[in-house]
This record gives structure tokens, C-alpha cells and sequence, in this order.
């Protein structure tokens, strides 16, 4: 989900955002007491658990046990960037590291099973090298104070709180959406130049045109929910958790290269014949081969050693509850192979 900027334009008004800045800020937080982080153990744990499934590995570390002419190419694959790293407290970060779900429960960032070290450790390394971003500007401006009870009201005029709660903020009834064969295609955040006024979520060339593709898909269905079937929701739902970052399933997803070789493990050969016992299985009729009691006891928990350095996360029940029932349906009748 990209965070939208509603502050561009003219509504670019630095006395908004520093009223917004000072309602925020008023309210407090009781952060959980985090150890004192490790960078170098961050580091490799960075590279091992998991993280580098979705976010882009250091160009200079080389994984463990990895063939001594294997190339670190720079992934091809987009990666999640680690943009909480630039703006969070090094606390507040592990703390998230932590317990994601508790702080996001829709399962994009899941549950990498951390203790509270390793969190703390993983922190340390995101925030090599970085500085808060904004203070000194800030600073640089003299924007008298504003005001809490003017931030609270810029809050609800700009309906941050249509996505974030806030302290002392009633739920919000959002307003009635357009109609999807309503939707104008060249304009709003998918203009070539975006007018003031309209949220900016900084999509690029690619992604504008892949949502123009989708949006005239289903402004011709005349009823797309009810179109989509098992099969549909499974590779919907593996798509929006990027469980093909690490899977794959119908000749589609798996870790490439550059990323598979950081997926290690004690006595895993890799890049070796038959060495593809570090990577995660093929999910090919895994509710057949699995099962309910199967698929939920993975993507439930909770977990046994392994031994693949590389962590199954948990992504919620919420989010793999659905999944199960999909892939069940989807695979029902396939052989268990």
C-alpha cells in the first residue's frame, strides 16, 4: 500500500503540516523496552531470515556456503524498499520488527518470528548510516506553533483518518465511491500531470499503465466479484502477501538468482546438482498433498526447527484463512504429488 502525500500542490502549506506534526506528536506511546541492537548480527540476520525475499540484499555481503563463482547480481525483480528504516526511531523500528502484525494486521509486512534481539539487531543495520529526515528543515522554517486542537482539524480536513487512527478521532464513514464504469482513466492520480486538490501517490509510468490495463478489464465486466473464482483468489491473495517471492506455483514465483542464494542452511548445498534444498517448496497441488490440518499448521504455526536459516512467516490468520479455503477448492481432485 503506498502512502499517499496530500500535502502537494497548494495544499503544500507548512503550517498544515506542522499543525498535523504537533496533534501527532502530543499523543504518547508506551514503546516496549527493546535490548541494544547489534549491526553485524543484523546484518546476517538480515540476509538470512528472509528479508531479502522481498527487500533488496547489500550488494557486498555474500551468503554463507555460496559457490565461490556465483555472481551477487543486483535482483531484477523490484524490491520493497525499506522506507520505516528513514523515518522511525531505531527503538520504535524494532519494536515493529518485532510484532508487525500488532502494528499492520493486513499481513504485507508479516511476522518473521524475531525475538526481541534479533528484532533489535535488525534494527541497528537498517539504521547504518541514516539520518532523520525533515528535523533540520523544519527547524530551518520557524513555523510558529500551530496548535494541537488546529492539528487535530487539519487531520480529519485532509481524512488522514480515513487510514490512520488517531488519538480522541471518531471512526469515519467514508464517502460513497464512483461508480467503476465512472472512472476517468486520464485523470486523478493517473493524469500525466497531476492538478492540486488530488491525493499524489508518486506512481510511476508502469504502474499507471498496469492500473489503466486493469481498470478497463473490469469497467467490461458487468460483474467482476462474482466472476473470480478459487483459482482467481488464490493467485490474487499469494500476489498481494508476495508468497511468490519465496514459492511458486504453477510455473509461477520462486526466489530468482540473486535472491536464492541467501536462502541458506545447516548442511543445505547450494548451487550445487540437487542443491535446491535450501528453497522453499512448490505450493503445485498443495491443498491436495496437504490438507486443512496441513496448511493451517504451517500457516497458523506455530513453527518447528528447521533446518533452512530462511523463516515461513506468519502472515495472520485473517489473511491465510481464506487462502486455505481457496487453495482447497482450487486443488480439490488433483493428485497429491
Amino acid at each position: 500500500v503506498l502512502f499517499r502525500s496530500l500535502f502537494s500542490g497548494a495544499e503544500g502549506d507548512e503550517e498544515k503540516v506542522e499543525a498535523v506534526v504537533e496533534f501527532l506528536s502530543a499523543s504518547t506511546w508506551d514503546a516496549p523496552q527493546m535490548p541494544a541492537g547489534d549491526a553485524m548480527r543484523g546484518r546476517n540476520l538480515y540476509h538470512e531470515t528472509g528479508c531479502v525475499a522481498c527487500h533488496e540484499p547489500a550488494s557486498d555481503h555474500r551468503p554463507a556456503n555460496a559457490p565461490e563463482d556465483a555472481e551477487l547480481d543486483r535482483p531484477g525483480n523490484a524490491s520493497v524498499p525499506v522506507v520505516l528504516a528513514d523515518v522511525w526511531h531505531q527503538d520504535a523500528l524494532a519494536a515493529f520488527l518485532h510484532q508487525p502484525l500488532a502494528f499492520r494486521p493486513a499481513g504485507r509486512m508479516p511476522d518473521m518470528l524475531l525475538t526481541s534481539q534479533e528484532a533489535a539487531d535488525i534494527a541497528a543495520y537498517l539504521h547504518l548510516g541514516r539520518t532523520q529526515p525533515g528535523n533540520a528543515l523544519r527547524a530551518a522554517l520557524q513555523i510558529p506553533p500551530q496548535g494541537i486542537e488546529r492539528g487535530r482539524q487539519v487531520f480529519h480536513e485532509m481524512r488522514c483518518a480515513a487510514c490512520h487512527e488517531a488519538p480522541g478521532s471518531s471512526p469515519v464513514t467514508a464517502p460513497s465511491s464512483h461508480p467503476m464504469r465512472a472512472l476517468r482513466l486520464d485523470q486523478g492520480c493517473l493524469a500525466e500531470r497531476q492538478t492540486s486538490g488530488i491525493p499524489r501517490y508518486d506512481l510511476n509510468d508502469l504502474q499507471k499503465r498496469a492500473l489503466r490495463l486493469a481498470l478497463i478489464s473490469l469497467q467490461a465486466r458487468a460483474k467482476p466479484d462474482h466472476l473470480a473464482g478459487p483459482a482467481q483468489q488464490t493467485d490474487w491473495q499469494m500476489t498481494r502477501l508476495n508468497c511468490y517471492a519465496c514459492h511458486d506455483r504453477g510455473y509461477k514465483g520462486g526466489p530468482e538468482d540473486p535472491r536464492a542464494l541467501h536462502f541458506t542452511g545447516t548442511g543445505l548445498a547450494i548451487g550445487q546438482p540437487g542443491g535446491s534444498a535450501h528453497l522453499p517448496p512448490s505450493l503445485d497441488q498443495a491443498g491436495a498433498r496437504l490438507g486443512r490440518e496441513g496448511l493451517e499448521k504451517i500457516l497458523l504455526g506455530p513453527r518447528a526447527p528447521a533446518s533452512s536459516h530462511t523463516r515461513m512467516p506468519l502472515f495472520g490468520a485473517p489473511q491465510v484463512r481464506p487462502l486455505v479455503d481457496w487453495l482447497l477448492e482450487t486443488d480439490k481432485g488433483m493428485p497429491a504429488r
